[in-house]
C-alpha cells in the first residue's frame, strides 16, 4: 500500500529505447520520494538521463521508449497504470504541471499568451472562455508580469524570454496541481532573470503546499532551492538525501567531482533564495 502522506513516489523506474541494432538504457531502477512544500533538484551532467525520467513519470515518452516501473503514485494513488487517455484527462495539467527547458518551443506561436494559460482552465476546471481569460490575466500578474491584461493578449515572439518562461509557470500553476516538475527553466536567461524564476517556483511551491521537482545542472540553484537532492549519472542514481548532507559531505566521487567543478557553489542553507539574490528578486522585468 502505498503512503498518501508522500506526495510523489517513484519506484524502480526504468526507461529503454529499442531499435534493430541496440538497446539504450536511458533510466535504471530509479527510485525517490517528493512529500508536499519540498524542492527535489535532480542533477548529473548532460545524458544522466534527468530529462527522460521527468517525462516518464508524466506519461510523455513515446515508442520505440519502454517504461517500467514498480510504482509511480501521486498523494498514494497509482498513476503508472492509467492509460494515455486518462494521463491527459487526470493528471498532465491538472495534478502535475510541467515547465519545459524552452519556452519558445514550448509555447505555441499561433495563440497569445493567455490563451494557452485557459485550455488547461477550460479542460480540467470547467470554466467559460471568459471566466478562464480573466484567471488567466490574475496568473500572469501572480507570476509578476506588468500590465497582465496586456500581456495576456500578446504572442510568444512578442515577449522576452525570462516573461515566456513565467508564462509557461503560469500555465503550470493554473489548475493548482500537486506536483510542478520543471526542467532546466532557467537555462538561456540571464543570470537577474534566473533569480527571479527560481524565487517564483520557490514561492508558488512552499507557500501553497506543492511540490517541486526541479532539473538542473547548476549546483548554486540546487544550494539555494533544494530540500534533497537526487545526483544523476548514465541513468542510475548516484547520491541521494538531504540537500545539506549532499552537498557538504557527498559520499561518492562523482558527486564530489560534480561539486568541485562548480566554483560558484552556494552553501547558503535552503530557503534563503530571496537573501541570495538580494533586491534582485524585487525587480519585474519589464
Amino acid at each position: 500500500m502505498t503512503d498518501a502522506s508522500v506526495l510523489l513516489s517513484v519506484s524502480r523506474l526504468s526507461v529503454e529505447f529499442h531499435n534493430a541494432q541496440r538497446t539504450v538504457t536511458a533510466v535504471k531502477d530509479l527510485s525517490f520520494e517528493i512529500f508536499p512544500g519540498e524542492v527535489l533538484c535532480v542533477v548529473g551532467e548532460s545524458g544522466s538521463g534527468k530529462s527522460v525520467m521527468s517525462r516518464a513519470v508524466m506519461g510523455l515518452v513515446d515508442p520505440p521508449g519502454i517504461v517500467t516501473s514498480e510504482g509511480i503514485s501521486l498523494r498514494g494513488e497509482s498513476i503508472n497504470s492509467l492509460s494515455e487517455r486518462q494521463l491527459s484527462k487526470q493528471v498532465r495539467g491538472s495534478r502535475i504541471g510541467m515547465v519545459f527547458q524552452d519556452p519558445m518551443t514550448s509555447l505555441n506561436p499561433s495563440f497569445p499568451a493567455g490563451e494557452q494559460i485557459s485550455e488547461g482552465l477550460r479542460l480540467h476546471k470547467g470554466l467559460g472562455r471568459k471566466a478562464a481569460h480573466e484567471r488567466s490575466v490574475e496568473l500572469l500578474a501572480l507570476c509578476g508580469i506588468p500590465e497582465p491584461g496586456r500581456r495576456a493578449l500578446q504572442f510568444p515572439h512578442q515577449m522576452s524570454g525570462g516573461m515566456r518562461q513565467r508564462v509557461l509557470i503560469a500555465a503550470a500553476v493554473a489548475c493548482e496541481p500537486d506536483l510542478i516538475i520543471a526542467d532546466e527553466p532557467t537555462t538561456a536567461l540571464d543570470v537577474t532573470i534566473q533569480l527571479q524564476v527560481l524565487k517564483l517556483l520557490d514561492a508558488v511551491t512552499r507557500q501553497q503546499g506543492r511540490g517541486l521537482l526541479l532539473i538542473t545542472h547548476d549546483l548554486g540553484v540546487v544550494s539555494a532551492m533544494a530540500d534533497r537532492v537526487l545526483v544523476m549519472r548514465r541513468g542510475q542514481m548516484v547520491e541521494y538525501g538531504r540537500a545539506d548532507q549532499v552537498l557538504r559531505a557527498p559520499r561518492q566521487p562523482y558527486t564530489r567531482a560534480l561539486i568541485n567543478a562548480a566554483s560558484d557553489l552556494r552553501t547558503a542553507p535552503r530557503g534563503q533564495l530571496a537573501e541570495l539574490a538580494g533586491d534582485q528578486y524585487c525587480k519585474v522585468e519589464q
